[in-house]
Parts: C-alpha cells; sequence; structure tokens
C-alpha cells in the first residue's frame, strides 16, 4: 500500500499535510536516491505553477536537495510538460514540479519525473516513501564542502517554447486567439508562444496573485458571436468545434473553421456536420483541416430517428466477454461513430495484450481499461485527452483499478495496464463523479462483487444503467452499508 505517493506524486494542504518539513525530507530522500544511482553528483530542476505555498515548497525541497549534495537549476514559473522535456535538455538526473494541477490554491503537490522526462518507478517511490517515513536507509548530510549548489538558471520558459514550436510547422498570423490561463502556469508561457507564432493573443485570467489559481467563482463571456475565421486545436476536445457548427450558420456571413492539427476525435465532428446536414444546414470540409459555413442559414423542422449510441452499448456488451448473454440492440451497422470499434477492441482484448490507439474513441478508455484489468491487460495510446474529461479519467481509472490488484501506469499520452492478481476490491471504489467511470467499475464488480461511493453519475448519459443491469440478473444494493 502506498503511503506517500498517489497517482500523480505527492499532495496534500499546504503547511498542513504537505509541510515545509515533510518538503525537504522528501527533498533529501530524492537526492540519496539520486546519488546511490550515479557516480557523480546529480543535479536536478524544480518548477513550480503559481500557488502561495509553491515558493516555499520549491525552496523547502531545494534545501533538503542540496542538503545531501545534489545541485539545483530553480526554473521559477512554468507548466508541467516544461519539467518533463527540460530535464532532458538540461541534462538532469530528476525533475520536480511543484503543483497540485486542478485543485484549489490551497493544496499543493511534489511531482517526480525521471531522467528521461517519465515519472519515477513504483520502486523509486517506495525507495523515497520509505526513506521519509521510516528513515530506512538513513539519509547523512554532505560535508560542508561536498554541500550542493544552485546552478544558474537558463530562459526555462523560452526553451520550452521554442522545443513546442518545433514539434510542429505552425503559422498563426493574423488569427485572433482567446487564451484562459485560470490564473495558472500559462500566465507566463501562452501569450508568448501563440505570439511568436503571429496570433493576435487575447489573455484572461492571467494575473496570478498565489490564490486565484483555478478560480472557478466566476466566468467571463463576451458577445455577441460574430461572423469570420475560428482557429481550434484539434486535439484538446471536438465538443468547441461542433459547437460552432450549430451556432455559426444563423450568423449574418460565412464563417470558416480552421482546425489545428492533429485532428482527435474526427468522427465526432463528422457525426456533428451529418445531423445538422439532416435539418438542412449546409457545412462542407475544403481540406483536411478547415471547414466552411455560409451564413443566413435556417434550421428547417424534421422527424428524425436518433441511432444507437456505441459509447454507452459498449459497457452493456462487455459483459459478453464475461460469459453473459446480452443482446445490443438500435445500432446501426454503417454508423459513422468512432466508437463502433469497441467490438475490435473487445475481441483483441480478449486474446491477448494488445497496443491500441483510442485518439478517435476517447470515451471508450473506461471500459477498455476495465476490460483489460480483467483480461490480459493491454497498452492504450491516445490517452493525453482523458484529462479533460468529466474526471480525470486515465488516473481516475489507474487508482480504482488498483484496488482490483492491477497494476497501472499512466505516462503523458499512454497508459499500460498489467494484471497481477485480479481480485475484489479492497475497499469502496470511487466514482469521481464521471459517468463512464461508474459503468466500467460496474462491469468488473459484476465479475467480484463491491461498493460504488457516487454511483448516481450515471444519471449523465445511461439513467437506466442500473435497470438494465437489474433486469440481466444482476443482484445491485442500493444506497445500503454494509458494516465490516
Amino acid at each position: 500500500m502506498r503511503r506517500l505517493f498517489g497517482t500523480d506524486g505527492i499532495r496534500g494542504i499546504a503547511n498542513e499535510f504537505l509541510s515545509c518539513e515533510l518538503a525537504t525530507s522528501i527533498g533529501r530522500a530524492i537526492g540519496h536516491v539520486l546519488s546511490s544511482n550515479h557516480k557523480y553528483r546529480p543535479r536536478v530542476i524544480i518548477g513550480m505553477d503559481t500557488r502561495i505555498s509553491s515558493e516555499m515548497l520549491a525552496a523547502a525541497v531545494a534545501s533538503g536537495l542540496l542538503s545531501v549534495g545534489s545541485d539545483v537549476m530553480m526554473l521559477g514559473v512554468v507548466p508541467t510538460p516544461a519539467v518533463a522535456y527540460l530535464v532532458r535538455k538540461y541534462k538532469a538526473k530528476a525533475g520536480i514540479m511543484i503543483s497540485a494541477s486542478h485543485n484549489p490554491y490551497e493544496y499543493n503537490g511534489i511531482k517526480i519525473f525521471g531522467e528521461e522526462g517519465f515519472k519515477l518507478s513504483d520502486e523509486l517511490e517506495e525507495q523515497i516513501e520509505s526513506i521519509v517515513l521510516d528513515n530506512t536507509p538513513p539519509v547523512s548530510l554532505a560535508e560542508a564542502r561536498n554541500i550542493g549548489k544552485r546552478l544558474p538558471t537558463p530562459d526555462a520558459v523560452g526553451d520550452y517554447i521554442e522545443y513546442v514550436k518545433s514539434t510542429k510547422n505552425v503559422s498563426l498570423d493574423g488569427i485572433k486567439v482567446a487564451i484562459d490561463a485560470s490564473n495558472g502556469s500559462a500566465s507566463v508561457s501562452a501569450e508568448r508562444l501563440f505570439s511568436s507564432l503571429g496570433a493576435d493573443v487575447h489573455m484572461i485570467y492571467d494575473a496570478p496573485d498565489g490564490i486565484n489559481i483555478n478560480d472557478g467563482e466566476s466566468i467571463v463571456v463576451r458577445g455577441p458571436l460574430t461572423s469570420g475565421e475560428y482557429c481550434i486545436q484539434g486535439n484538446v476536445s471536438s465538443q468547441f468545434i461542433s459547437g460552432l457548427i450549430f451556432a455559426l450558420p444563423n450568423l449574418e456571413s460565412e464563417s470558416i473553421i480552421k482546425i489545428i492539427p492533429p485532428i482527435e476525435s474526427r468522427s465526432y465532428i463528422n457525426l456533428t456536420v451529418n445531423a445538422v446536414r439532416e435539418f438542412g444546414i449546409s457545412v462542407e470540409w475544403i481540406d483536411e483541416y478547415t471547414l466552411k459555413i455560409p451564413g443566413g442559414q435556417v434550421f428547417t423542422p424534421r422527424d428524425v430517428t436518433v441511432e444507437g449510441d456505441y459509447s454507452g452499448a459498449a459497457f452493456p456488451d462487455a459483459l459478453n466477454l464475461f460469459g453473459g448473454e446480452v443482446e445490443i440492440l438500435g445500432l446501426s451497422p454503417d454508423s459513422i461513430q468512432g466508437d463502433r470499434v469497441y467490438k475490435r477492441y473487445f475481441d483483441m482484448l480478449a486474446s491477448g495484450s494488445p497496443g491500441i490507439h483510442i485518439g478517435d474513441c476517447p470515451d471508450l478508455a473506461p471500459v477498455l481499461f476495465a476490460v483489460a484489468a480483467a483480461k490480459y491487460g493491454g497498452v492504450f495510446s491516445g490517452t493525453a485527452r482523458l484529462r479533460i474529461k468529466e474526471s480525470d479519467r486515465a488516473e481516475a481509472m489507474a487508482e480504482e483499478l488498483r484496488k482490483f490488484g492491477t497494476a497501472v501506469s499512466v505516462y503523458e499520452d499512454t497508459v499500460a495496464i498489467y494484471p497481477i492478481d485480479f481480485h475484489a476490491p479492497t475497499e469502496v471504489l470511487s466514482g469521481h463523479n464521471d459517468h463512464r467511470i461508474v459503468m466500467a467499475l460496474s462491469v468488473l464488480l459484476t465479475l467480484v462483487g463491491g461498493e460504488i461511493d457516487g454511483a448516481e453519475a450515471v444519471k449523465k448519459s445511461y439513467s437506466h444503467f442500473f435497470e438494465n443491469l437489474k433486469a440481466l440478473g444482476i443482484k445491485i444494493f442500493e444506497d445500503v452499508k454494509i458494516d465490516t
């Protein structure tokens, strides 16, 4: 059982669980582990977000590292992916990010990257826990002349921006881009990046004061929507594009939607295009990444039959992999839904441990992860966008699947699942307020039994899910607390 590290580092309320004393101890433990694994004095880079406690905790971690002879390079405020990249560029042995991602300002965290830019192995995390919590092995402080040094810091944000630009040949000349930085790390990098690509950048929520990071108390909406040219990232959420497809036909003039490649979930965009065409709206693909939408159009009322949803059908259909006899009706064999691939992916998971790319069907991730956990495992790529679903689906599923005895590793754009000793969960499962997480976990519980907290989340997309399971003969007890 892990004692400090969660699925995304060490997190807690600053100056309560995550104190300066703990942060210093963690720094010493990291330095000790690095020193024992490398012949020369290790170099460690430290980045942070804009929380009021980040300076304090970064200094505490740095103090611990310096005290055992590690050199430290303080990057200042940078996005988390910058640390993962710069640890390699600056030839450091580890990178540390002081951040608690989407959590309120009271929280903070310590996330550690190895020298290749990936999170530490479970073995190294356990060594750090043992040193911090058990003083095993004891850590000796460096002699005076061997104390670590704070190294000069180059332009970390600039180096990261140049790397990001090098990954794609993109020009945003003349394009207006609005960016909500949530008063976080993007406040120092987003405008600089997009301006260097030629964009006319408008920033909001880019004035961090230490306590307004991820402030969800207010939202700024400016209107009215006008015809024109829109430029949208294609690998964040197709819903932004679908929303424009619904709205732009009603405006006066023609509009253009330029999608910055790569496009993930293209099938969802095409579903929206087909849907508006059913109601008399003209939408045309000019090329692979550009949509033209004439203005002055009117939606024409008509009767339509909505085809069945493959992403929802995947959950009851998964029961067939475990001895069930479930027939799914209402699915169109000619559908362009990207999620229709689930049947092929189920076959792959039932016969081995495949590599599966889910970039065009991210909604299938929870059920595919669940099947992999109960079968032979698998490696899933195209998972980066799972962080911005109803929950951080990669981390949420990893947390819950570990309760079944499954080993799960979550990387930047990959999730690897290794069934070790699949068994009934060792504690109550959390639905993470995410309908697809609840349904995926429910499939597994039909095999071994267990309890899910927050199961009502299924009402978002499949309100009769549990009634359907009951109709299949599965026993379900609602709102029953069992004393252990």
